[in-house]
C-alpha cells in the first residue's frame, strides 16, 4: 500500500493524470467499505439495519456522505447515543416488516373469501385480520400468555433504555414463540443440551420461571417504577 501511495506522488505518475496517493488510497477504502454495506441486500426482499460505527460520518461532513453508495444515502440517521440507536432500529424493523405484509397480502388476492356468504367480513376486514395473525403466529397456543408478557416486557426495557436487554427479550421472545410444546420451566430453555431454546439464557430463563410461578415478570415491576433491575 505504501509503495502505491508513494508511485501516485511521483511527478511523472501526476502528470498522467493518476489519482495522488492519498486519494487513492481512501477511493480504496470506501470501494471496500460501500461492498460490505451491500452483502446483507441480496435479494428484492430483504431489508436490514447497518451500523455505521465512525465518528468521522458526523464530524466529517457532506464529504464522508458522498463517498457512500447513493442508494443508502437518504436512509442514513445520526443517532446521539446507543439507545437511540436501538430504539430506530426496533421501530424500522417493526415499521419494514409491516409494510412487506401489507404488500403480501394486497397481492395474495385469491386467498381472500370469493363472496361474503364464506366470511361475513370486507376485504378489508379480512386482510387486517390475517395480518394481525401472521403478527401473533405462534407454535403452541398454550405460549400466547407467556410471550404477550415477553412483548411487554420488551416495550418496557424500551422505555427504561437498557439496549442489551432489548436484544435480549426480543431473541428469546422470537424462540418461543415458535416452539411448538408448552413452556413449563424456563430454567431448562436455558440448559445446554437438546432443548435448549435460542436466545434464551439463564437470566431470562430465571425470569420465565417467575412469571410462570407469579403470573407477572420480576423484572416489569422495576420498569414500572422507572427502575433497572439489580444484576
Amino acid at each position: 500500500v505504501k509503495t502505491k501511495r508513494d508511485f501516485n506522488d511521483l511527478p511523472k505518475s501526476r502528470q498522467k493524470g493518476m489519482l495522488t496517493g492519498s486519494a487513492w488510497y481512501s477511493a480504496q477504502a470506501y470501494r471496500a467499505y460501500n461492498q460490505a454495506l451491500g452483502r446483507c441486500i441480496r435479494h428484492p426482499k430483504d431489508y436490514a439495519a447497518l451500523f455505521l460505527v465512525d465518528a468521522r460520518f458526523r464530524e466529517g461532513g457532506q464529504y464522508m456522505m458522498n463517498n457512500i453508495s447513493k442508494w443508502i444515502r437518504k436512509s442514513v440517521t445520526a443517532c446521539g447515543s446507543v439507545n437511540e440507536s436501538v430504539r430506530n432500529v426496533d421501530e424500522f424493523f417493526k415499521r419494514t416488516k409491516k409494510m412487506l405484509l401489507e404488500k403480501e397480502i394486497k397481492t395474495e388476492s385469491t386467498d381472500a373469501p370469493a363472496d361474503e356468504t364464506q366470511n361475513p367480513e370486507s376485504p378489508v376486514e379480512y386482510r387486517a385480520h390475517r395480518n394481525e395473525n401472521i403478527f401473533n403466529a405462534i407454535g403452541c397456543e398454550d405460549n400466547r400468555k407467556l410471550c404477550d408478557a415477553m412483548d411487554a416486557l420488551h416495550q418496557a426495557a424500551l422505555s427504561c433504555e437498557e439496549p442489551m436487554r432489548v436484544n435480549a427479550i426480543a431473541k428469546a421472545t422470537t424462540s418461543i414463540r415458535a416452539l411448538t410444546y408448552k413452556v413449563t420451566n424456563g430454567s431448562k430453555l436455558a440448559k445446554p443440551g437438546p432443548g435448549k431454546v435460542e436466545g434464551v439464557g439463564k437470566s431470562i430463563g430465571a425470569q420465565i420461571d417467575y412469571f410462570l410461578e407469579h403470573d407477572k415478570f420480576e423484572r416489569m415491576e422495576y420498569y414500572l417504577r422507572g427502575e433497572r433491575m439489580p444484576h
